[in-house]
């Protein structure tokens, strides 16, 4: 079992986490306060569905290798769902939404947890 501190997805959520505010940032230094709320907006979105996923995944009982599969398959449901609500919200809630900058850093967040496959345990 990995370190507390060093799981594949911890190392996933920092990741998107550093990319949220540095997209955030170079967004509110580019073009403003709008386009930096966007941003953050949107890779929050990533954070919250690994987060989700992290403990819909652990609530499975792991005792054989089906049921380990079952659990990831669920938490991977879950982590759509909230995806797909939590970008109706944020479209529907934020009028001043700046969509390329909302999207683009939303969408390099999920990449980012694509790469918790290729993260060792150490």
């Amino acid at each position: 079992m990995a370190p507390v501190g060093r799981s594949p997805m911890r190392v996933v959520l920092r990741w998107q986490i550093i990319i949220t505010v540095t997209f955030s940032i170079a967004a509110y230094a580019v073009i403003g306060s709008n386009a930096a709320l966007s941003a953050l907006l949107g890779g929050s979105i990533s954070v919250v569905a690994t987060l989700v996923f992290m403990a819909v995944a652990r609530l499975g009982k792991a005792n054989s290798a089906g049921l380990a599969l079952l659990a990831v398959l669920r938490a991977e449901a879950v982590k759509v769902f909230v995806i797909i609500a939590l970008l109706w919200l944020v479209m529907k809630a934020y009028a001043q939404l700046v969509p390329t900058i909302f999207i683009a850093t939303f969408i390099v967040a999920v990449l980012i947890q694509s790469m918790a496959f290729f993260v060792r345990d150490k």
